[in-house]
């Protein structure tokens, strides 16, 4: 029997781009930047038309150092508009495999980055591999943390597999992934992409990340329309 050869970490990392939506972070955008130039893989941001500085702060940035590209549009659609923009660029101008998505509002690390290749590199067959801060939550707010497992318990009972930390941004899509009829833009599309993976059979696993919050830190969610949006899309999606 031939053994079958796993993709080196150089294999795995030819395959990846990091996709970084953002909108209105003028006050995180330097030090997003800052860490990704420091590590290896290439990177593009997504502007969801933000109305602050970021987007003149980043121009600056390409034009005296260059080495990333920027997708922008006007009008401030949602952060699941912006990843699925930024995934539509990246597969047919960039012709990736793999999407690691990263916000920039400073609660990812690129120390975390390796986690996903190690986690590539052990499960070649997974579509999505999403980071979990649930394994040590000691630094997550009591009402996010209680919202959080609440909303992972309930999405994965919908789509039929343990997900731990259903709403951590940071994790690795597969372009197979984008190729699923969505039909949300905002906050709610990341789960809404769990459970339609989920439902035609892609495996999603999980990979150990930090958990990092700021001091006043203040979501960008807004509690009353992205909560009905989230539940709106829940039973859509049970009724079909």
């Amino acid at each position: 029997m031939s053994k079958t050869n796993k993709p080196s970490n150089l294999d795995i990392i030819k395959q990846i781009y990091i996709l970084v939506p953002f909108y209105n972070e003028e006050s995180h955008i330097v030090a997003t930047y800052g860490m990704l130039s420091r590590q290896k893989l290439p990177f593009v941001f997504i502007n969801d038309g933000s109305t602050d500085y970021t987007m003149s702060i980043l121009d600056d940035i390409r034009k005296k150092v260059g080495g990333f590209d920027i997708v922008t549009y006007s009008t401030n659609k949602g952060k699941g508009f912006a990843i699925k923009e930024g995934a539509k660029y990246l597969i047919y101008n960039k012709n990736v495999d793999y999407i690691l998505i990263f916000d920039s509002d400073g609660q990812n690390s690129i120390s975390d980055i390796p986690n996903f290749l190690i986690a590539l590199r052990k499960h070649p067959d997974a579509k999505i591999i999403i980071g979990n801060r649930l394994h040590s939550p000691n630094n997550i707010p009591l009402i996010r943390l209680l919202t959080n497992r609440f909303m992972s318990w309930l999405i994965s009972c919908i789509a039929g597999q343990k997900i731990t930390d259903t709403q951590c941004g940071m994790r690795l899509v597969h372009r197979d992934v984008f190729d699923l009829e969505t039909k949300c833009s905002r906050f709610e599309y990341e789960s809404e992409q769990l459970i339609k993976a989920s439902q035609v059979g892609m495996n999603i696993i999980s990979t150990p990340i930090k958990c990092i919050y700021e001091k006043n830190q203040t979501s960008k969610m807004n509690c009353w329309s992205d909560t009905i949006r989230f539940f709106k899309m829940i039973f859509r999606l049970l009724l079909v």
